[in-house]
């Protein structure tokens, strides 16, 4: 029988200091790359710094608290006891010889690719041939070989062929956590509680004149930095779409009482919910259960197994169990079987795009479940459409499209966040989760629909509530005009979808 071979990550940097970035950098890889576990390693003397920071043992042990409770991440200290410069390959040929039955995947980011091209790492492009590197860059800002001066062009083309690159966007930098400390500022949002304390407690990061301001735990006006890592970077949200800590309370307070309002004039006591592990369905899950009572809610996973990945399921049965839903509340239900029979018959119809058609069908199929329990239980059907989505046209019709009642289809989708954020029982694995449908591999909402949602509902917002002109937006938000008009094409576009189905006046 043939061996498997156990496949490593390896984290290495100054980690200075380990963030929440790190982690999503982290988990990333996991996932993309069925990796068993990742080592995490805090350089002793990196070759290429030059500034002072923190001890090495300070940021192995602030590295241990970020990675506390995660049996597949580990952190090892083995540059930081060589107390003397460290270079990658010779990093690369210890843990070579150490894990000598294991395949290594080496993270790093495109600037530390650049380095490696242009010359900077000691054994230049040989590394490469030590581990299977994994360079993630940011889907905006491809790694681009045109700036790079001639002599590397070649080099370039060879690293290239030789790397799997991966796009990711994570709005966290050390710097900027440094540069916060520096100015007194909230870290909450970017830095796990432990490692918070950490800092504070060993002063780092701070120099003799500053004032110690409070920036550990700090209560701010705006709830964005209240607890963990979100997709969305709250910093960025303009003005008009920020909620305070009293905004939310007084929204959530209010769309629970009329949940409970409406079900108590129409005579239900139940309810059910589509649980994706998403962001969307967690909220509306999860204000749901606070006005009914979670006795009185049933969850629903139904999985098109292949495609929903095992996180979402997961995600989908932790929310649940932070509710305190009874056990028999969470139901899960696979559509494969159902799907691929209907879809045996319609793919012989050619036309229309094939990965949507199907995925459609899915939606669909969701909704007849979701509508057939709730005559069972005598319940009322609990969308979770977002308003991003909605005037989009961002939407199956006859899919997620039809409920009893919805309860966030007036907030923008980084609205949504916000109030997520605001509620203990969504963990910080949803609020780091990147939308999407999960209607095909790698599908995303953003992908998909081929701006940011930042961008989407400043626009939006923008158009609607603010009243202001294209020219207005671009100036005042600093969205190019091609964003702008692709957003309102499609805002444009969705409008008879929107305002289905059209009945007739004569």
């Amino acid at each position: 029988m043939e061996r498997k071979i156990s496949k490593i990550g390896i984290l290495g940097g100054a980690l200075n200091p380990p963030h929440f970035g790190h982690l999503i950098l982290a988990e990333t890889a996991l996932k993309k790359l069925n990796l068993e576990k990742i080592i995490f390693l805090p350089s002793g003397v990196p070759p290429l710094k030059k500034e002072k920071m923190p001890s090495a043992k300070d940021r192995f042990l602030m590295t241990k608290l970020l990675i506390e409770r995660r049996p597949y991440f580990e952190v090892s200290d083995y540059e930081i006891r060589k107390k003397k410069k460290c270079f990658t390959i010779e990093t690369l040929k210890f843990f070579r010889k150490k894990l000598r039955n294991c395949q290594i995947f080496w993270l790093i980011g495109e600037d530390s690719l650049r380095e490696i091209i242009e010359g900077k790492w000691k054994g230049d492009l040989k590394i490469l041939d030590l581990a299977q590197f994994i360079v993630f860059t940011r889907s905006w800002h491809q790694f681009n070989l045109k700036k790079l001066p001639k002599k590397f062009k070649e080099k370039s083309k060879k690293a290239f062929k030789k790397i799997i690159k991966v796009n990711l966007n994570i709005p966290i930098s050390a710097t900027k956590i440094r540069e916060r400390i520096r100015k007194g500022k909230n870290l909450t949002s970017l830095v796990p509680e432990k490692v918070l304390k950490y800092i504070k407690e060993k002063k780092l990061y701070t120099t003799p004149n500053m004032p110690r301001k409070t920036y550990f735990l700090k209560k701010e006006r705006f709830l964005n930095e209240a607890r963990g890592a979100s997709y969305i970077d709250f910093e960025k949200i303009p003005p008009h779409l920020r909620f305070t800590q009293k905004k939310i309370r007084e929204i959530t307070g209010k769309k629970i009482k009329e949940i409970r309002n409406y079900f108590k004039k129409y005579h239900f006591k139940k309810a059910v919910i589509g649980v994706s592990g998403g962001i969307d369905s967690a909220l509306a899950a999860t204000l749901a259960v606070k006005a009914l009572g979670p006795k009185n809610v049933y969850f629903l996973r139904m999985p098109y197994l292949g495609i929903s990945s095992k996180e979402s399921l997961i995600l989908a049965e932790k929310l649940a169990r932070n509710l305190k839903l009874p056990k028999e509340n969470l139901i899960t239900i696979p559509i494969n079987k159902q799907v691929d029979l209907s879809w045996k018959i319609l793919k012989k119809f050619k036309g229309g795009n094939i990965k949507i058609r199907k995925g459609n069908l899915m939606a669909r199929e969701r909704m007849g479940i979701l509508f057939d329990l709730s005559a069972v239980k005598r319940a009322i059907v609990i969308g979770s459409e977002d308003k991003s989505e909605e005037r989009l046209g961002y939407f199956t019709i006859g899919g997620d499209r039809v409920s009893g009642v919805e309860p966030i289809n007036n907030l923008y989708k980084i609205q949504v966040y916000q109030i997520a954020n605001f509620f203990r029982e969504i963990t910080d694995e949803i609020l780091k989760r990147a939308p999407s449908p999960e209607l095909w591999k790698g599908q995303t909402d953003e992908g998909e629909i081929g701006a940011f949602y930042l961008e989407i509902d400043t626009v939006l917002s923008a158009i609607e509530d603010l009243k202001i002109s294209k020219k207005e937006i671009e100036k005042k938000f600093r969205i190019k005009k091609s964003k702008i008009d692709l957003i309102l094409r499609k805002y444009q576009k969705a409008k008879g979808k929107r305002n289905l189905p059209y009945i007739l006046k004569s």
